[in-house]
């Protein structure tokens, strides 16, 4: 009997033309470096009718989808106008990504214009097909850890598993180290005009990612970028961020030294975050902010933006 073991595990993914139809990613050219996770979600409905005597009904399927997350690192690319490798993911999750002369830019689209995604999740020699996939996205950045990018609640169309002859071999030639912010490669940290001690950021998309079954088609309906950033509280005669609670301000933050790390840096801001919640712990026994913002368009689509340079 062949195994099915986590090692043999791996997940190929590229940008579809059409939504729904195969982009046919390949282990040489597509492959993702992701902790991938994956099931299947069964909806059915249980039968109800007097039947003359006690007991169950049975039930009907009424659809069923692949759900799931993906768990990776954020990384450049190693040179400042070539994309990442994890794009068809970002793109998947709502994301436009251009080349620019000196950057890689990212911005948002709306939500119903997101990209969709074509996934081949292997599992030893079993494989399955996502078809039609897009899902939520989350940027994690903490001194002294790898920073992250993750895309939760993934969602596909359902298609059965399949077999292969042999197992493949991903090639991940194309991925850099992730960041490991510090000190002194965190070169930004700016809250509302403060220049922070962050140990720790979370952004979210909060992406609503659902199936419908009257399209037959997974659809993002709605978002909502938040920030939560936890840093060093400063004396309230420097800085009073319990009085600015519910204002407005912007949000810019940068991994990389300008110049030095060309091709290594990432720059992600808000310029209309509000503050909405604060609490207080203690890090090494000292006190720190954590701060919730929630990000607020001004036009269209324009919560946040984010580089690579």
């Amino acid at each position: 009997m062949s195994r099915i073991l986590e090692g043999d595990q791996w997940l190929a993914a590229a940008v579809e033309t059409n939504y729904g139809e195969d982009a046919s990613p390949t282990a040489a050219a597509n492959a993702m470096r992701v902790k991938a996770n994956f099931d299947i979600d069964v909806q059915a409905e249980e039968m109800n009718y007097d039947a003359g005597k006690p007991g169950a009904k049975g039930q009907l399927e009424k659809y069923r989808v692949v759900q799931g997350s993906l768990e990776g690192y954020l990384a450049p690319s190693g040179t400042a106008t070539v994309p990442p490798a994890l794009v068809p993911l970002l793109r998947g999750a709502g994301f436009n990504v251009n080349v620019g002369a000196s950057s890689v830019d990212l911005s948002l689209v709306d939500p119903m214009a997101s990209a969709s995604v074509t996934g081949k999740f292997y599992r030893g020699l079993n494989r399955r097909d996502l078809l039609g996939m897009r899902s939520d996205w989350e940027i994690g950045i903490k001194k002294g850890g790898l920073a992250t990018l993750k895309f939760p609640n993934a969602r596909a169309l359902y298609s059965a598993q399949a077999g292969e002859a042999a197992l493949l071999a991903p090639d991940f030639s194309a991925y850099k180290q992730p960041y490991i912010p510090d000190p002194v490669n965190f070169t930004v940290q700016n809250v509302f005009g403060y220049a922070a001690n962050i140990a720790e950021v979370m952004i979210k998309g909060n992406n609503e990612v659902v199936y419908s079954p009257e399209n037959g088609v997974v659809m993002i309906v709605d978002r909502k970028v938040t920030f939560d950033i936890t840093f060093e509280e400063p004396n309230v005669a420097t800085r009073d961020f319990e009085s600015e609670l519910f204002t407005y301000g912007a949000l810019a933050l940068q991994l990389g030294e300008d110049v030095t790390d060309e091709g290594k840096i990432f720059e992600v801001a808000a310029p209309n975050a509000q503050l909405v919640g604060i609490s207080r712990t203690f890090i090494n026994k000292v006190s720190y902010l954590q701060a919730k913002f929630e990000c607020i368009g001004v036009a269209r689509n324009d919560e946040l933006t984010a580089k690579f340079r």
